[in-house]
């Protein structure tokens, strides 16, 4: 009987080992439609466009527009719980100051959720002087809403930790696009991709293998009490 037993809990054991399987739910780009032909929704503060694309890149080019403001968001699509990472490759090319000094955030990519934001602005910012804008980098930024702390690499390296801000606007959503009135930008994008993971426990190989095992030596144990009762 004790042997039974053993070999009762040994299935039992190998049964529960698991191991945690990551799933990733992403949101990428594509460069051969407008944004708003991909499910992205379009704003602006007057009609025409300052972007285009060829293919390979999208391209925001809002100089000369006078106090244009256009961006694109996607609503809805931001798990505040769970780690982020937003990956974009960029260069920023040029920028015209229209109204004032004061603001210059004439190219931005944001995360917002409930009165909360990470947002990367090309114009005055934080690491223009680490990088040369001009060219084109990857960055990426990881994080989650909340801890309320996301890393900035650019180029594999890290180049600071942002903390969340606090806005008015209560929307759930990623976005991009020239997002004031003060500044316009020529800037280009070749990536952009928001993924957030999510974990699933699942078995494990082994485990099924080592539960297979276990189930064997059970009989085997059955086996063997059997025998013994009968001499």
């Amino acid at each position: 009987m004790r042997n039974y037993l053993l070999g009762s809990l040994l299935t039992i054991g190998l049964s529960f080992s698991i191991f945690s399987e990551v799933k990733a739910a992403t949101i990428s780009l594509d460069f051969d439609r407008l944004p708003n032909q991909q499910g992205w929704i379009r704003e602006s503060n007057r009609s025409g466009t300052a972007f285009s694309v060829d293919g390979t890149k999208l391209i925001q080019n809002s100089i000369g527009r006078g106090s244009f403001v256009k961006t694109f968001r996607m609503n809805n699509v931001i798990d505040p719980d769970k780690h982020f990472t937003l990956s974009f490759t960029a260069r920023y090319l040029n920028q015209e100051v229209v109204s004032s000094t004061v603001s210059t955030f004439s190219f931005v990519v944001y995360l917002y959720d409930a009165n909360r934001r990470f947002h990367l602005a090309f114009g005055r910012s934080a690491f223009q002087n680490r990088v040369d804008t001009s060219v084109f980098n990857d960055y990426r930024l990881e994080g989650s809403f909340s801890t309320g702390v996301a890393s900035l690499y650019i180029n594999d390296t890290f180049i600071r930790d942002f903390n969340t801000e606090t806005v008015r606007d209560s929307r759930n959503f990623i976005g991009f696009g020239d997002s004031t009135y003060t500044a316009n930008a020529h800037a280009e994008l070749t990536n952009f991709t928001f993924t957030q993971k999510e974990i699933s426990a699942v078995p494990e190989p082994l485990t099924i293998l080592g539960t297979g095992t276990a189930i064997a030596f059970g009989a085997g144990f059955k086996r063997k009490l059997a025998k013994t009762k009968k001499k």
